[in-house]
């Protein structure tokens, strides 16, 4: 669970977006980390999925009482991360990462729009199937299929990142020219 916690808490605080199940991975002793990190402080890619989710098998793997126990933590956990309320919910961790100097700005104006209440449902609703979810897990599985099962000899078109394409983060590169087909005597 308290890893659980710790994922929901600071995913919410820093707004890490493009929330699927491949970015959240389950180490060998059970913790959950986050990977891709490279949407926060609130901006999304085109497809979204919810930002505070945790796969359904993580609430089935920690059953009903558990799970109640990390929701309920959660709140906690953020008011942890707030401070003395002097700042908006999880300034003070913000404000903490000496890494984030360079972004602070971006950080606090993104932090002025969080809240106790949204955060709290969030929570309760991560577990949750939705639709935009469900499509973002399928677009990148079915990419995976035609990247991972196409022939060897597939066209040039299939070599490109599918994913990026369809999400509008990519634009494909100009395709080699097919060689002349030989003449025919």
């Amino acid at each position: 669970p308290a890893t659980s916690v710790a994922y929901l808490t600071a995913g919410y605080a820093l707004g890490i977006r493009d929330g699927h199940d491949d970015n959240l991975m389950l180490a060998s002793d059970g913790s959950l980390f986050r990977i891709d990190l490279g949407f926060a402080f609130g901006r999304a890619p085109e497809i979204d999925a919810p930002a505070t989710f945790v796969p359904n098998a993580v609430r089935v793997a920690l059953g009903e009482y558990r799970w109640e126990e990390v929701v309920g933590t959660c709140g906690l956990a953020l008011r942890a991360l707030t401070g003395e309320g002097r700042g908006p919910p999880g300034w003070e961790l913000l404000r903490s990462v000496p890494e984030l100097r360079p972004v602070m700005h971006q950080a606090y104006i993104y932090a002025k729009t969080l809240s106790f209440e949204d955060f709290g449902r969030q929570v309760r609703r991560a577990d949750e199937w939705t639709l935009a979810r469900a499509a973002k897990n399928t677009l990148r599985e079915a990419a995976r299929y035609v990247m991972d099962e196409g022939p060897a000899d597939a066209e040039p078109w299939l070599a490109l990142d599918l994913f990026a394409l369809i999400s509008g983060a990519g634009s494909p590169a100009p395709a080699e020219p097919s060689p002349a087909p030989p003449a025919v005597a």
